[in-house]
């Protein structure tokens, strides 16, 4: 059990020290449709990605037909073994 729990605990170490790389790196990124928490998705290679500047979809006819790109500011370490960290970025709007 301890053994068990020791790994668990050095995995979310891991995963966050990735997470951490992330930062300033342009990700494609599928907005998801449970909004309950504000507006979330899920990058090309499985981050989860809080849009910071979500009133920039409000332009959009389908948030969820697209891609978009959206670039990593920070993440949140999880507090939860059990939960994945998550990254925080902006959309990029095209001019």
């Amino acid at each position: 059990l301890r053994r068990a729990s020791r790994l668990r605990e050095l995995s979310s170490l891991r995963l966050q020290e990735q997470a951490k790389e992330q930062t300033g790196k342009l990700k494609k990124v599928l907005i998801l449709k449970n909004q309950k928490l504000g507006h979330r998705g899920i990058s090309e290679d499985f981050w989860n990605v809080e849009i910071l500047n979500s009133e920039v979809l409000t332009f959009s006819n389908n948030i969820f037909a697209q891609e978009w790109n959206v670039r990593i500011e920070s993440f949140v370490p999880s507090l939860a073994l059990s939960k994945e960290s998550e990254l925080r970025g902006r959309i990029e709007v095209r001019s």
